[in-house]
């Protein structure tokens, strides 16, 4: 019985392996094709809010293509300002762009709905050179784990796995990162994909970076019941148990 509790509290045991990060890929830990896939490609889905802002020599043609705000050009605002201040891409994938219209947005990043409408208003509307600027107001993640869960915004232009997992106060010991879920959002509808946050392939995969909409979700192992993070509270528990053991013994005349 002493051997058999001995060997599951050993097994409990959280070691280096299950909680470092960039190891390299072996038997125990998978190998990624490198296929990093840039923070910029995000592509627009129905539901997305855009802030748009036109700079223009044309005093007249700000006035009109402008939502007044100062946060606008920054893409930040509170909830009561986004129906006042951003654009909506709406179930037929478009926004309503003023003097235009119908805009068709979905399916585009951010770089090329910024070519798109510049193309849409270039001496139809506006003569003189001008720029587009189109940010994402919804572009935030959200983080699920044992140690807490919170949604926080993509302050940089690029935001890695890393970082994003930093936001939340990094991950407990205890955590299965040999099994972290992300639900994202596409085109397609909702995807759940799972990897291995502790290879160093993970650098130049596809998980590397985080998208917009993003939920990180990260269990703690399988049927964690013992939990210790360190060998010597292992051997603590395992004479405390024997000694026990030993006293029940002797008072029960074995």
């Amino acid at each position: 019985f002493f051997v058999a509790l001995s060997l599951l509290l050993l097994v409990s045991c959280v070691t280096t392996r299950r909680t470092n990060y960039l190891q390299n890929p072996n038997s125990n830990i998978p190998s990624y094709s490198q296929d990093t896939i840039d923070s910029d490609s995000y592509r627009l889905i129905i539901g997305d809010e855009l802030s748009i802002n036109v700079f223009s020599l044309e005093e007249e043609a700000n006035n009109i293509f402008n939502l007044r705000n100062s946060n606008s050009q920054l893409g930040i605002f509170s909830d009561k300002e986004k129906s006042i201040y951003t654009y909506t891409v709406f179930s037929d994938g478009c926004i309503q762009f003023p003097t235009i219209g119908k805009v068709s947005v979905v399916g585009k990043t951010l770089r090329e709905t910024s070519v798109y409408l510049k193309s849409l208003l270039k001496d139809k509307f506006i003569v003189n050179d001008f720029s587009v600027i189109v940010n994402l107001v919804n572009n935030s993640f959200s983080v699920i784990s044992e140690t807490g869960s919170g949604k926080y915004p993509i302050v940089k232009e690029k935001m890695t796995i890393f970082q994003a997992i930093a936001c939340s106060q990094d991950l407990s010991d205890f955590a299965d990162r040999a099994h972290v879920k992300i639900i994202r959002q596409t085109l397609n509808g909702t995807i759940i994909k799972e990897f291995d946050i502790r290879s160093k392939d993970l650098l130049s995969s596809e998980f590397y970076y985080v998208q917009p909409n993003d939920v990180i979700y990260i269990q703690s192992f399988n049927g964690q019941f013992f939990r210790f993070d360190s060998f010597s509270t292992v051997l603590s528990t395992v004479f405390s148990t024997v000694t026990l053991g030993l006293f029940v013994l002797t008072i029960s005349g074995f």
